[in-house]
C-alpha cells in the first residue's frame, strides 16, 4: 500500500507538464503601426472616461442609462451568459480532483429448488467510493485555461453589450430631442406664416395686395403644417426606443425639459489625436476575440493529450457484514484498489483529425482576432474625421441661421413699408425656416458623432467591475496557465 501511494506522488509531480501549445500574444501590428494609421500623437495621454455621456449635461440621458444599466433585458441576458461561462469554469475545475462518494448496499444470491448449484447468501456493504483520472499529460489544465479563457470572453461581451446600449440610449435621446426642436421650430414658424397670411389676407380685401401674395401665403402655411404630423411619429419612435432600450414600457418614462438642443456643444478637438495606441486593445470586441483565441488555442493542447494513455485510480473503503449490528468495526473493514490504463488504439486516427480540426478552428478564432482590430481601427479613424467635421460645419450653420433671420427681419419691414415685393418675403421667410432646421439637423449630427466616438473606442478606459466568481478559490494547478499573463 505504502509503495501504492509513493508511485501516486510521483505521477501527481508530473502533472504540472501540459501538452500543445501556450498561447502568446500575436504582434499582427506594432503600436507605432497602429498610431501612424490613426495620426495619433506617440505617447498619447488621453484616457476617456467611461461616464462619458454625463459631460453632455443631461440629467433626463442620465436617468434613462442609469435605469437601462438595471433593466435592459440585453444586458441581463449578457449577465446571465457570463453566470453560465462561471458555472461551466467551475464544471471544468471539478475535473481536476477526485470524485469521493458515500455507497451502502445490501445483496442476496439464492438458486432455485431445481439447481444443482446450492448457494445462498446475503451481506450488508457501506463506505466510501473514489476515482480519479490522473492529468498527466495536461489535458485537464488546457480544459481549465479554455474554459477561464471564455469567461474572460464573456466578461468582455458584457462590457460591449453596456457600450452599445448606452451608445444607443444617448443616440435615441439625441433623435427625440431634436425631432422635438424640429417640431417646436415648425410650429414657431406656422404661427409667423399664419400671421402673415393674415396680413395679406386684410391686405387683399383692402384692394392693397394681390391674388397671387394671397396664394403665396396661404401655401406656405399649408406646407408647413404637411411637416409637423412626421414629426410628432419620429418623436413617438424615439420615446417607444428609449423604452424599450431601457427594459421599461413607453408610459413609464418621462421627459423633463432639456436644453441639450439650445446650446454649442465644446469638446477638445486636439484630445482625439492624444488617444494611446492601446485604445485599440481596450475595445470590448477586440478583447473578447483575444479570449476567445486563447480558449481554441488551449482546446489543441486538450486534443493532444487524449492521444497519450490515460490512468485511472479508484478504490473503495468500507465495512462489510451479513448483519446490521454489529456493522462498522475494523473485525469487518474492506477496500479494495484498482489502477487503469487506456491506451488508445482503434480510434488514434479519429484523435489525429480532431487535433486538425481544432487548429484549423484556431486559426479562424486568429482571423477574427485580426479582423476585430482592423474594424476598430476603421472605426475610429471614421468617428474621428466625422467628429472634426461636423464641428466645421456647426460652426457654419450657427452663423448661417444668424444671418437668416436678420435677412427675415429686414424683409418685413420693407415690405410693412410697401418697397418689396411678397414674394421676396416669402424666400426670405423659407429661407430662415430651412437655416434653423439645418441647424438643428447639425446640431443632432454633431452630437451623433460624438457618441459615435466614444462607441467607437469602447466608451472609455475604465470597464465593467467584474460580478464576484462563487468561488474564488484558486489552485495551483489552474494558476500555472494564467492565459491572461503573455
Amino acid at each position: 500500500m505504502l509503495n501504492k501511494i509513493k508511485i501516486i506522488f510521483c505521477i501527481f509531480l508530473m502533472i504540472g507538464c501540459s501538452v500543445g501549445p501556450d498561447y502568446h500574444r500575436p504582434e499582427l501590428y506594432t503600436d507605432r503601426q497602429l498610431t501612424e494609421n490613426l495620426n495619433l500623437n506617440n505617447n498619447g495621454h488621453f484616457y476617456p472616461d467611461k461616464d462619458w455621456y454625463k459631460s453632455l449635461g443631461d440629467e433626463n440621458l442620465n436617468q434613462f442609462i442609469n435605469d437601462a444599466l438595471h433593466n435592459a433585458p440585453d444586458l441581463i441576458t449578457a449577465y446571465e451568459k457570463l453566470r453560465q461561462t462561471r458555472i461551466n469554469l467551475g464544471l471544468a475545475r471539478a475535473e481536476w480532483g477526485p470524485e469521493i462518494s458515500l455507497t451502502g448496499s445490501y445483496n442476496q444470491s439464492d438458486a432455485f429448488e431445481s439447481s444443482d448449484y446450492k448457494n445462498k447468501s446475503s451481506y450488508y456493504q457501506s463506505g466510501f467510493d473514489a476515482s480519479w483520472e490522473l492529468d498527466i499529460w495536461g489535458g485537464i489544465r488546457r480544459l481549465n485555461e479554455s474554459k477561464k479563457a471564455m469567461m474572460r470572453a464573456a466578461e468582455a461581451d458584457l462590457d460591449n453589450v453596456k457600450v452599445l446600449l448606452i451608445a444607443e440610449i444617448a443616440a435615441n435621446y439625441i433623435n427625440y430631442r431634436k425631432s422635438e426642436k424640429l417640431l417646436q421650430i415648425t410650429e414657431h414658424n406656422l404661427k409667423l406664416q399664419q400671421d402673415i397670411y393674415d396680413i395679406i389676407k386684410k391686405k387683399y380685401s383692402a384692394g392693397l395686395s394681390d391674388d397671387l401674395s394671397l396664394q403665396q401665403s396661404h401655401s406656405a402655411v399649408l406646407t408647413t403644417q404637411t411637416q409637423i404630423p412626421p414629426l410628432r411619429s419620429a418623436n413617438n419612435l424615439y420615446k417607444n426606443n428609449i423604452a424599450l432600450l431601457s427594459g421599461k414600457l413607453p408610459n413609464q418614462i418621462s421627459f423633463k425639459k432639456s436644453e441639450i438642443m439650445n446650446k454649442k456643444p465644446y469638446i477638445s478637438l486636439k484630445d482625439l489625436y492624444n488617444l494611446p495606441a492601446a485604445i485599440i486593445k481596450n475595445r470590448p470586441d477586440v478583447k473578447e476575440a483575444e479570449q476567445n483565441l486563447i480558449a481554441q488555442n488551449a482546446l489543441i493542447g486538450n486534443r493532444i493529450a487524449a492521444l497519450f494513455p490515460s490512468i485511472s485510480l479508484s478504490g473503495f473503503l468500507g465495512w462489510q457484514n451479513t448483519t446490521l449490528s454489529p456493522f462498522i468495526s475494523s473485525d469487518y473493514q474492506v477496500y479494495n484498489w484498482t489502477d487503469a490504463v487506456d491506451v488508445p488504439l482503434i480510434d488514434w486516427k479519429k484523435r489525429v483529425n480532431q487535433i486538425n480540426l481544432q487548429k484549423s478552428i484556431t486559426k479562424q478564432a486568429l482571423s477574427d482576432y485580426n479582423k476585430s482590430i482592423l474594424n476598430a481601427v476603421s472605426d475610429i479613424n471614421n468617428a474621428m474625421k466625422n467628429l472634426t467635421e461636423s464641428a466645421d460645419k456647426l460652426e457654419n450653420s450657427n452663423n448661417n441661421q444668424i444671418a437668416q433671420a436678420k435677412i427675415l427681419e429686414l424683409s418685413l419691414n420693407k415690405y410693412k413699408n410697401g418697397l418689396i415685393n411678397f414674394s421676396e418675403v416669402l424666400t426670405a421667410e423659407h429661407s430662415k425656416l430651412s437655416a434653423e432646421q439645418q441647424y438643428v439637423e447639425t446640431l443632432g449630427e454633431w452630437y451623433l458623432n460624438f457618441i459615435s466616438f466614444y462607441k467607437s473606442i469602447g466608451g472609455g478606459f475604465v470597464s465593467i467591475q467584474h460580478l464576484p466568481l462563487h468561488d474564488d478559490r484558486r489552485d495551483a494547478a489552474n494558476e500555472c496557465d494564467e492565459p491572461d499573463k503573455h
